[in-house]
């Protein structure tokens, strides 16, 4: 089913992007105005734009120098620090041997509590053997 923009052919009021079958009835505009709404192309008016601010702490990786934590405000200029240092954002998924099943990746709704430093030890584990196996 596609989006369309709808306005009131009476009263003017606009609804962006509804989701609605090819074929479909006009609908009524509400119970103060007679109206109905009608398809129509606004342009400019999208939801489905998404902006470029954020506001991150990082506290690994793209962090300082010094080790203390960068504070990006804009995406483009996260990326822009993470290709400076050689690295990409996104989370690959790698199964063992003969298997989809990776000790890296535990179903969240049958999570068990885990002590800090093993979680951590376990992390740096894993770090480890993606840098070796990328060699």
């Amino acid at each position: 089913m596609p989006n369309y923009d709808l306005r009131c052919n009476t009263c003017g009021t606009v609804k962006l992007d509804v989701l609605q079958p090819l074929h479909h009835t006009q609908e009524p505009c509400g119970a103060f105005c007679p109206g109905t709404y009608e398809r129509v192309w606004l342009q400019g008016k999208s939801h489905h734009i998404v902006g470029d601010e954020i506001d991150v702490w990082v506290h690994n990786t793209l962090c300082h120098e010094d080790g203390s934590p960068r504070h990006f405000r804009s995406q483009k200029d996260l990326n822009k620090v993470a290709a400076e240092k050689g690295v990409e954002n996104h989370v690959v998924h790698i199964g063992g041997k003969g298997s989809d099943k990776s000790p890296n990746t535990v179903r969240w709704d049958t999570l068990s509590p885990v002590k800090e430093d093993d979680r951590l030890k376990r992390w740096y584990e894993h770090e480890v053997e993606l840098v070796q196996s990328s060699r």
